[in-house]
């Protein structure tokens, strides 16, 4: 058989951020606005727009120690302000936030397109940060340590040039890196990292050992180090694709060991509390778990072999779990039942689980308990899909 070499016309796309790509886009762009701007499109577009930089939008929160913290955006900081507060103040009617990083000025102070994508802080005194910043808004971002108590960059912290990075605090001079950085060997063929190497304070990144790696293959790796866990905890995972993925755990140097649970099920820990979330059927413990199901265990009592796990949730023909998640020991599930939402907290007592129904919202409303925490990053994090 002969191969046919066929000329792609269209190759010159692949210069992202050439001179005739963007001469292309803006003619393509063009042609959307005539045929979707008229008056009504302006009106809604209005509309959309007083709503998101309205001023008595209520300001979500994460709770690190002493403080709540929030990315705020507005017509006046599009890029947005990181701020934080006392818990007390943010409950008066005019919070008195202390800006962190103010984004927009820092776009101008340095020249640079910066979007804001997170701040990982070392616990208990969060007073060191690892600020992720994204030019343009790319999956890429660059990382670069930060002081909360002075509000400055620091010099001669941990910094990482921009790329598909997801970091983790082991202790304050250790950081654990997935990063593509390094060039082949280090990257998947979907472009995020294939390793995870342990950076020293103070030490060329280029020489931080590997600790964890996954096949070309496979789509990306992960570390985190669990500093609320009840003795030294580090966690590695590694996705297999973009359902599927395996999580190990370390509480011994050089002892690691895989979490037994499906590959396509969600699996966290949390202090001694492990937490599953069904994609499909398990059998286990000669019981079977149906797709879709909550299940919690002490992840001491599992990694020993122990498989009688609590159900704090199985859905139904009418109900399923839209959401979970876990704030020191309590476990807030959010249930879409028969079309109405309805949130329960799930607190252990010592001989089991305590499961109330949290009062207060309307039935009809959907409630979200969770989500993306747009100020934090404690675990590790996955790309987007």
């Amino acid at each position: 058989m002969t191969s046919i070499d066929i000329e792609d016309p269209y190759l010159w796309l692949e210069e992202m951020d050439g001179p005739r790509v963007r001469e292309w886009l803006a003619a393509r762009n063009a042609e959307t606005v005539t045929a979707l701007e008229d008056t009504r499109f302006e009106a809604d577009r209005k509309a959309a727009l007083d709503l998101l930089n309205a001023d008595d939008r209520i300001p979500f929160i994460g709770r690190r120690g002493a403080h709540v913290y929030n990315f705020w955006q507005d017509a006046a900081h599009p890029k947005g302000l990181w701020r934080r507060t006392t818990l007390a103040d943010y409950r008066v009617a005019q919070p008195s936030w202390d800006v962190l990083i103010d984004v927009d000025a820092l776009a101008a102070a340095e020249k640079e397109d910066w979007v804001w994508h997170g701040c990982t802080a070392l616990p208990p005194a969060y007073a060191r940060g690892l600020v992720k910043l994204s030019r343009g808004g790319a999956d890429a971002s660059a990382v670069r340590e930060f002081d909360l108590d002075t509000r400055r960059f620091v010099d001669g912290g941990f910094v990482l040039p921009e790329a598909k990075t997801e970091v983790a605090w082991m202790d304050a001079d250790r950081v654990l890196v997935a990063s593509p950085l390094g060039g082949e060997d280090f990257a998947t063929q979907s472009g995020y990292a294939r390793t995870v190497r342990l950076w020293r304070r103070g030490t060329p990144f280029t020489e931080a050992p590997i600790v964890f790696e996954c096949e070309r293959t496979h789509i990306y790796v992960g570390a985190g180090q669990a500093l609320d866990a009840p003795r030294p905890r580090t966690v590695f995972m590694r996705a297999l694709d973009f359902i599927n993925s395996e999580v190990f755990v370390e509480e011994e140097p050089g002892q690691r060991r895989r979490i037994e649970v499906p590959t396509d099920a969600s699996a966290s820990v949390t202090r001694d509390t492990l937490m599953i979330t069904l994609r499909t059927d398990w059998t286990v413990g000669g019981k079977t778990h149906p797709a879709g199901a909550l299940l919690v265990i002490g992840f001491a009592a599992f990694m020993a072999g122990e498989r009688n796990f609590t159900v704090l949730f199985a859905p139904s023909e009418r109900a399923f779990l839209q959401g979970a998640f876990t704030e020191g020991d309590v476990v807030a599930l959010s249930v879409l039942d028969d079309v109405r939402s309805r949130v329960t907290l799930a607190r252990p007592d010592g001989a089991g689980w305590q499961v109330e129904k949290l009062e207060g919202f309307a039935e009809q409303a959907v409630v979200d308990i969770g989500g993306f925490d747009q100020d934090f990053s404690d675990s590790v994090v996955p790309p987007e899909e």
